[in-house]
């Protein structure tokens, strides 16, 4: 990826990274700063963004929205910019935005409640012209200076939300400002991004209000203190929201309670808490529709409480006392008072359904008066009512009688019933005497069976509770089981998808990003290397898994420059698919397989292991054609890996010595790239195949046929020009580049040619320490540009060119690794040869012999492994006929003798396969003359 070229804009500063791009401080003309935002390609929708911001601009007044005065739309390899006045300051420490985010943190309780006002007010007044946002949050809000005291709100992000069709989004803080529902079903419309705003906005003028999120309060503050571990969540992949965001959601349903933290601290507090309640409300029908709304409920809110203090400051006022009249009693009439309601849609006639927020009354209402309850009164009286009574008591003689006859009555019952309670009394002792007997009896045997129950009723509960928690435990541990199975897989899931678009995107000029993109390999090393010491001896249902970790860890290692254990990791993970292939088929495992196939014959390849290498690429375009059959949408990209793997069976061809076979297969494969190129003119891969396929013939004639050679060249040069005009981050395309022009240079002898060669790769191999071939190119053209500067008479500048190419090689040379390529060894050698052939020159023949030795012996290594050509046999011979006379020229006859015999014998050797090289056999001769006359 590039960043994007803005003429009149100069980057300075890298602000920070979020998931959505990055924030640059950048320059427009001599001093004024602008905010500009490059944006992720795979993080954003590039086509909502334009919409967004014409639709801004053809409004005719959108205060609240960060002025843009520049949006560059996304090309190939090229992501969109936006750039808007800068809202921050420069402080000693360097520049600062004034986000929120920022601000929140240093807000007074006043300034708080201003801002929070002024940020419901200003998003309802964007509702209000249908601008909607979708993922507001703290860091794309500021507050910038205005005319009066009070902060402007202006808005910035539009576009920049979580919504299916993204590649790759990951979490970081956005989780902790989306409405629930856009982490488990967030397809959009108007409608809905209006609630998520709403949503959002409440979040976010809760925190100002109270420095706490209303939900995940406690996870916001460890994602504070340890943002890596949020950053590295993946919300989006490939288009559709992970298990990460559903498992978000259910962690927001839990808390879906709100509960302030603290008490508000004035009214105007009381009534803003009140209308964030309801933008809060989990359930999207229970919360205002937009922010026109909420605005508009806002402010009639604040309107009330303003009468009301009014009303208040009013009644304190002293007020002249006024004769009272007198009146009749009449009952007093209970006062009502009239409760202004704050309407949920204020245009909605009487027919719409009578949805209201608290009144002011309601909000501050009081506790209820208690109400005494009534006395209830009971009648008297009645028995002097009855006639027969009232009779009797108007005779004087017949009250007497009365009274008499029931003295007698009283006194004989009175004796009757002392004489019976005697007896009574006795029968009664006797029977409470057996009944408390018989009670006693009762309640013991009743005791005993009780506690018998008791204990069988505790053991049959204590046997049902172990059963209970031994099924229980059963089935947590395999729930539990099951959910970590499911986790382990989502978190690999999310972190091959992480890795695979960090491996992808090798190529890029952001600032930092090549650093950062380094540690993030070194993370991943580690972290699929525990993963494969997890899996191991893991079921079957983790084979894919498995697979995919030794996959991943086989190209950090290749990148890294580990050949050895990038070759077991690939060819692990290559048993393993192969074996998931006769069962079933998919799309990301066919991919994978396809690659390390390729890998496997790279490795091959570079060790001269032509044939085995030529098998390994027929299996990866195999595998890339059963790609094409599941996925008809990789039919082009299938196509192109197809033809690329052709381009290195030819050179494994053409290694084998097969010159004709190798030559037809690179002219046929330059007519296979250039039809597609006609079809698709502006795929840099398709223009990059066809510069390769004439590297290729230029390699073949150039031994045969110089013309030729330096014709295709030429052509290989242009379209790899072409390849990085259409996307100028791959590196291999520049590499391509300079060695064709190297080679071409080499041929004609062109010295501007060589020189450009070398400004190109000086510029790319030090970001490419583990790609040999240009390191190999880079020291062969050096070796050409001082052989130039030898046959100039400049033999200073000569030397100084062959030890700047010795220090470029040496590093790679020295990690002692038996998997680097051999060119390498034969390449550094030829170096350090031809850089003592130069000091032999200026007569330093004692500092030629360590380089002399050192190339020696890493010839002889190579030799001896049976992986080198004919050629290398040469370079040794002639780097000991070197030795001897040196070490002759320094006095060391001993050592002279030694290398001239050993130098005869080498080309002796070397001529038995390549009779027809004449100037190998006048090295012989000469080095046998000098041995005769040493004797």
């Amino acid at each position: 990826m590039r960043l994007p070229e803005l003429s009149g804009y100069r980057l300075e500063k890298l602000l920070g990274e979020d998931p959505f791009g990055w924030s640059y401080l950048a320059g427009k003309g001599e001093s004024d700063k602008r905010l500009l935002r490059i944006l992720k390609s795979q993080a954003t929708l590039d086509k909502s963004i334009g919409e967004i911001y014409r639709h801004i601009s053809a409004l005719p007044h959108c205060s609240g929205v960060a002025a843009v005065d520049r949006f560059s739309q996304r090309m190939v390899g090229i992501p969109s910019a936006i750039s808007s006045q800068f809202p921050g300051w420069k402080a000693k420490n360097g520049w600062t935005l004034s986000s929120v985010a920022y601000l929140s943190r240093v807000m007074e309780k006043d300034g708080a409640l201003s801002a929070a006002s002024q940020i419901m007010h200003t998003l309802g007044d964007l509702h209000r012209q249908g601008i909607y946002h979708g993922g507001l949050r703290p860091e794309n809000i500021f507050l910038t200076g205005g005319q009066s005291d009070e902060p402007v709100v202006k808005i910035t992000g539009f576009g920049e939300m979580v919504t299916p069709g993204l590649q790759h989004l990951e979490a970081s803080n956005l989780p902790f400002f989306l409405a629930p529902e856009q982490l488990v079903h967030n397809v959009k419309t108007q409608e809905k991004v209006a609630q998520w705003d709403v949503y959002s906005a409440g979040v976010i003028v809760y925190y100002l209000l109270s420095k706490h999120l209303p939900r995940l309060d406690r996870l916001f503050r460890q994602h504070w203190e340890n943002p890596a571990q949020m950053d590295r969540l993946v919300l989006i992949s490939q288009g559709k929201l992970t298990r990460n965001a559903g498992q978000i959601y259910l962690l927001l349903e839990n808390e879906k309670d709100l509960v302030w933290p603290d008490q508000h601290s004035c009214d105007q507090e009381k009534v803003l808490r009140a209308v964030v309640e309801k933008c809060l409300a989990f359930d999207p029908a229970s919360r205002f529709r937009d922010l026109s709304e909420v605005s508009d409920a806002l402010r009639t809110a604040e309107r009330m409480l303003a009468e009301k203090e009014a009303g208040i400051h009013a009644a304190s006022q002293p007020v002249a006392a006024a004769p009272v009249p007198v009146q009749h009693s009449v009952p007093a009439q209970t006062s009502v008072p009239v409760t202004d309601k704050i309407p949920l849609h204020p245009n909605a006639g009487d027919s719409a359904p009578q949805q209201t927020v608290a009144s002011l009354d309601e909000i501050f209402q009081e506790e209820p008066q208690n109400v005494a309850k009534p006395a209830v009164k009971g009648g008297r009286g009645v028995v002097a009512k009855i006639p027969l009574i009232r009779t009797i008591r108007s005779s004087p003689i017949l009250d007497k009688i009365v009274a008499t006859v029931l003295a007698v009555l009283v006194i004989s019952l009175g004796a009757s019933t002392n004489m019976y309670r005697g007896r009574l009394a006795e029968t009664e002792q006797q029977r409470v005497n057996a009944v408390s007997e018989l009670r006693e009896n009762i309640l013991k045997q009743a005791n005993t069976f009780q506690e018998q129950i008791d204990k069988t009723r505790k053991s049959a509960k204590k046997l049902e509770s172990n059963l209970n928690q031994v099924e229980e435990t059963k089935a947590r541990l395999e729930g539990e089981t099951t959910m970590a199975r499911g986790l382990l897989k989502e978190t690999q899931a999310n972190g091959d998808r992480f890795f695979k678009l960090i491996l992808e995107n090798k190529d890029t000029d952001v600032p930092s990003f090549r650093q950062k993109r380094q540690d993030s390999l070194v993370f991943g090393k580690k972290h699929y290397q525990s993963l494969i010491e997890i899996y191991n001896g893991a079921p079957e249902n983790f084979a894919e898994s498995t697979a995919n970790a030794h996959y991943y860890l086989g190209r950090i290692h290749k990148e890294m420059g580990e050949i050895a254990e990038a070759a077991q990791a690939f060819s692990d993970a290559e048993q393993i698919y192969m074996k998931l292939m006769e069962s079933e088929r998919n799309v990301e495992f066919t991919e994978n397989l396809a690659i390390s196939k390729r890998e496997l014959a790279e490795l091959a390849f570079d060790n001269a292991a032509f044939t085995p290498a030529s098998n390994l690429y027929d299996d990866s375009t195999r595998f890339w054609q059963e790609l094409s059959n599941l996925d008809n949408s990789r039919i082009l990209d299938s196509g192109i890996e197809m033809n690329l793997n052709s381009l290195k069976i030819v050179e494994c061809h053409y290694g084998l010595g097969n010159r004709d076979s190798a030559l037809k297969g690179a002219e046929s494969l330059a007519n296979s790239f250039l039809g597609m190129h006609e079809r698709y003119p502006n795929d840099d891969r398709i223009v990059g195949g066809l510069a390769r396929s004439f590297t290729i013939i230029g390699n073949i004639f150039e031994n045969s046929d110089r013309e030729k050679a330096i014709s295709a060249y030429n052509q290989a040069a242009n379209y790899f020009a072409g390849a990085i005009q259409r996307n100028a981050a791959v590196d291999s395309y520049h590499v391509g580049l300079a060695n064709c022009l190297a080679q071409a240079g080499l041929l004609t002898n062109d010295i501007d040619r060589m020189n450009r060669a070398v400004a190109i790769l000086k510029e790319v191999v030090p970001r490419n320490r583990h790609d040999a071939r240009s390191l190999i190119v880079l020291a062969d053209v050096y070796g050409a540009l001082a052989a130039h500067q030898r046959d100039g008479g400049n033999i200073t500048n000569s030397i100084s060119l062959e030890e700047e190419a010795i220090t470029l090689l040496r590093p790679l040379v020295m990690q002692d690794n038996q998997a680097i390529p051999v060119e390498v060894y034969h390449a550094y050698s030829k170096r350090l040869v031809h850089l003592a052939m130069l000091r032999v020159d200026a007569n330093k023949f004692d500092s030629s012999r360590q380089p002399l030795k050192e190339a020696i012996s890493l010839l002889v290594s190579i030799n001896q492994s049976g992986k080198a050509p004919p050629a290398y046999r040469r370079t040794l011979a002639s780097a000991r006929g070197l030795a001897g006379f040196a070490s002759h020229k320094s006095g060391d006859t001993s050592s002279a003798k030694n290398y001239y015999k050993m130098a005869n014998e080498d080309w002796v050797a070397y001529m038995s396969q390549n009779p027809n090289d004449t100037e190998a056999a006048e090295q012989a001769r000469w080095a046998k003359e000098r041995l005769r006359a040493l004797q």
